[in-house]
């Protein structure tokens, strides 16, 4: 069973299971296209695009299809929690810099969280949002990075953690553990 949710945003939440687990995906309208978000139940994200074309309604029934959830029921609205403490004052208080800055039609490849308590910036990364970013944006890497991807993923996903890590930490943004 799922439960779809919106807020007076437009945004829509569907929580669903597949494959024995629990997911959420968000839908928020952005300046002519809709960010879609699929999380983790910890609220982590897993993927992220952003999607030009069809509406929110057609995104929603593709994915209770892939999920063969049959039956869908209406709940109340709740923001999407990430339940794990900012890496700067260790507060439960981190918000996704999508959703603090709305109106900022730009959304950051790699999930980027604010804290509500310090203001501090960090991001985190788990190996299915990398190995979904590679996937799905073979025109930003090189084809001998892709053979590499294609022949030990794992081995490439680490070195891609790697690289994104020191480019954070030269601007002062912190991992979340």
């Amino acid at each position: 069973m799922a439960e779809m949710s919106s807020n007076e945003r437009g945004d829509v939440r569907l929580d669903y299971p597949s494959n024995g687990a629990k997911f959420t995906r968000l839908w928020q309208p952005r300046q002519g296209a809709i960010l879609e978000t699929t999380f983790r139940d910890d609220g982590a994200v897993l993927f992220q695009r952003l999607l030009k074309g069809s509406s929110i309604e057609e995104y929603m029934a593709d994915t209770l299809k892939d999920s063969g959830a049959d039956d869908v029921t209406r709940v109340e609205f709740a923001d999407v929690i990430f339940n794990k403490a900012c890496p700067s004052c260790s507060k439960n208080s981190l918000i996704r810099y999508v959703d603090a800055y709305r109106s900022n039609p730009e959304v950051p490849v790699m999930p980027i969280y604010l804290c509500k308590e310090c203001g501090s910036k960090s991001y985190h990364m788990t190996d299915e949002y990398l190995r979904h970013l590679v996937k799905s944006n073979p025109g930003l890497f090189e084809k001998a990075e892709l053979s590499e991807f294609e022949n030990n993923g794992d081995a490439f996903v680490a070195q891609l953690k790697r690289y994104i890590i020191s480019i954070f930490a030269s601007k002062k943004i912190k991992c979340i553990k």
